[in-house]
């Protein structure tokens, strides 16, 4: 597996592909915590103890491919002998719960690939895997095995991470710049351009595609959504960042203009 810090790799025919991991986010992880686990935090853990602790034969393709996994998240260092990143050791060990999301933010960004896809679409719809294929075919000569479930990893590190809002959008620089500004506190959820309702609310999902909806973008910081759902039409203005005060602000709005469930328009 190639290093984070390597731009391309051998593609096997002559050509470079961008590097991408072959386990998950979350596979990784558990690499790391094996690491931390047998001292990796303030020292070198060997390949052999690593593997042993796993229950992987030391020269299996596995523990070959679940290493080079950890490394490209930016999880682990080393090479035979392996130590935590400054990056998992602000996720294991942090002095605050903002920390440990920037570090998980920084692991779904180390893949060469992934932070490609990334800077391509952030702060965009993503489109669909089909369409991403095509990209990882066109842009980054993945080989065509690998096309899908290079996809299915990059998607799934991004729910893990809760980087996808409501509407599909990706939202990594607003994720982080709430992060560092302090304002993620103890959520669970990024901040969005896209009013949350609570679950218990069964009223549709105005972004629903049964539903007539659009999109579009006045300018580069300037987002604006917009839907029609049966005799109703609603227009939401944001900024591409929206940091979280605004949203609470937003959502507190939205609470005032909501309607009682037997008044006009309602089912």
């Amino acid at each position: 597996m190639a290093a984070a810090a390597r731009k391309t790799a051998d593609a096997g025919d002559g050509q470079k592909h961008t590097p991408y991991p072959y386990y998950s986010l979350s596979k990784a992880l558990e690499v790391a915590e094996v690491v931390r686990d047998l001292g990796g935090a303030n020292g070198e853990v060997q390949k052999p103890l690593i593997a042993q602790h796993m229950g992987i034969e030391e020269s299996a393709p596995t523990l070959i491919g679940v290493l080079g996994a950890a490394k490209l998240y930016n999880l682990v260092e080393g090479r035979g002998s392996y130590r935590l990143s400054d990056t998992a050791k602000s996720f294991f060990y942090p002095t605050n719960e903002n920390e440990r999301h920037i570090a998980r933010l920084q692991m779904v960004k180390g893949p060469p690939l992934f932070s490609a896809l990334i800077d391509k679409f952030d702060g965009t719809r993503l489109p669909g895997p089909e369409v991403l294929v095509n990209i990882l075919h066109r842009e980054h000569r993945i080989a065509e095995s690998w096309r899908p479930r290079a996809v299915s990893l990059f998607m799934s590190s991004l729910r893990e991470s809760q980087l996808l809002d409501a509407g599909g959008f990706l939202r990594y620089k607003a994720s982080l710049q709430a992060a560092g500004n302090g304002s993620m506190g103890g959520m669970k959820e990024p901040q969005t351009n896209v009013v949350d309702r609570p679950a218990a609310e069964q009223a549709p999902d105005p972004f629903d595609r049964t539903e007539s909806r659009r999109s579009s973008r006045i300018s580069d910081d300037v987002d604006v959504w917009s839907f029609r759902l049966g005799g109703n039409s609603v227009r939401l203005e944001t900024s591409r960042e929206l940091s979280f005060a605004a949203w609470r602000k937003l959502h507190q709005y939205v609470q005032i203009l909501k309607p009682e469930e037997d008044g006009p328009g309602s089912d």
